[in-house]
């Protein structure tokens, strides 16, 4: 995907576009929406580097490309309203961080892409995470525990889901870049442990525990396919595809989270 100029000013104008559709949004106006939304720019961290290797690997590349600009948008979006909602010192100061982080991420996700900088996007985006990471543990403590820490683990699913796609497919674009592997396993391991956590938890209603039933069994079936790397075996299009619909599961239920814990069933 090689951008002349023309053409990058007019996805940066859309891009632009989709920013004031996204800041439009309902303001935040409790911590467990706080939460929810800061534990998106965890997910948009991760989804903007998946979206780059998948047009790296060419899987869906003009998806990949428009799911980029969407995230770029939204990412910004909420990082207003977050901006504008926390009053805390230590949240305002690592949202200060994030946008810092975010600054010269953002300019990378939008490029050519090309596995030299794909080393880059790589190293940001972990970076942003762990800003963004920064941001939600900060609220959570502000929020306590219950209802409101359950949307942050919930949340966290999202992000692991947009995690697994972004090693798996820099590991088949054959990325140069450090820990790939021992990264992929770990983020296996922690999807796993926080399922078994929301499983379990006593404050689920039928309505959360039949989704995370669903996901339990999805997920079954993506492990499956995520462990024939070992064999040099790669199926892109297939975990891109299978990490959007875990995706889409877990931020339903996030958003369930969020109704139980503002007393709503």
């Amino acid at each position: 995907m090689n951008l002349t100029r023309r053409e990058l000013t007019a996805r940066l104008g859309a891009i632009g576009l989709l920013w004031l559709t996204a800041f439009a949004a309902q303001a935040i106006s409790t911590d467990a929406e706080a939460i929810n939304k800061a534990g998106r720019q965890r997910m948009l961290s991760q989804r903007i580097a998946l979206s780059y290797f998948m047009i790296g690997v060419n899987a869906n590349a003009a998806e990949a490309a428009q799911r980029i600009d969407a995230a770029v948008a939204e990412f910004h979006g909420n990082l207003m309203e977050l901006r504008d909602y926390a009053k805390d010192p230590a949240v305002q100061a690592a949202l200060d961080k994030e946008a810092q982080v975010w600054g010269a991420y953002s300019t990378l996700a939008v490029a050519k892409p090309n596995p030299a900088q794909g080393a880059q996007v790589l190293a940001q985006s972990e970076q942003l995470l762990a800003a963004c990471e920064d941001v939600v543990q900060k609220l959570g403590v502000k929020a306590g525990t219950g209802a409101a820490r359950l949307v942050g683990i919930s949340g966290r699913q999202r992000m692991l889901s947009q995690k697994l796609g972004k090693y798996y497919l820099a590991m088949a674009w054959k990325l140069n870049a450090p820990d790939l592997e021992s990264g992929f396993q770990k983020t296996l391991q922690d999807f796993d442990g926080n399922l078994q956590q929301l499983l379990a938890a006593p404050q689920n209603t039928p309505a959360i525990t039949t989704g995370l039933n669903r996901v339990k069994a999805d997920w079954a079936l993506s492990k499956s396919v995520f462990t024939q790397y070992k064999q040099g075996r790669f199926a892109p299009l297939i975990v891109s595809s299978t990490s959007e619909s875990i995706l889409k599961q877990m931020d339903a239920i996030t958003g369930l989270y969020v109704a139980l814990a503002a007393g709503k069933k």
